[in-house]
């Protein structure tokens, strides 16, 4: 009798820890989850779309580049303001702390983007 006590308590604790999110409004979509290399936040850069349901407090949590920003639930949440934060080949790299805007001006050539402050700040990305 132990032993079928035992066993059923098992099997509903498996059941219980692998059935993950109760709620899958509150778990967190793929495209949510941040890369360990996001580190700048850009929120002039990233906007609620109006109509949308979030808010700008959201879309900069999420504002680390262009694609981070656009890709939010799809495309339906956020967009990439391109009037406050043209994007432009020579971009900040993740984890770089520089405003969205410091490599806009290395825009001149690939090496040159590359080669700001020793190759840590920049990247070419097109």
């Amino acid at each position: 009798m132990k032993r079928n006590v035992l066993g059923v308590l098992a099997g509903m604790l498996v059941a219980l820890v692998g059935c993950g999110d109760v709620d899958p409004a509150g778990a967190t979509a793929p495209e949510e989850a941040l890369a360990e290399s996001e580190s700048a936040l850009y929120p002039e850069c990233c906007s609620a779309i109006p109509g949308s349901g979030y808010t700008e407090a959201f879309c900069d949590s999420v504002s680390y580049s262009p694609g981070r920003c656009n890709a939010v639930w799809s495309g339906t949440a956020c967009s990439w303001n391109t009037t406050n934060c043209p994007v432009t080949c020579c971009q900040p790299k993740s984890g770089s702390t520089v405003p969205w805007n410091y490599c806009n001006t290395y825009n001149i050539s690939e090496g040159r983007c590359n080669a700001v402050n020793s190759g840590t700040t920049c990247a070419w990305a097109c």
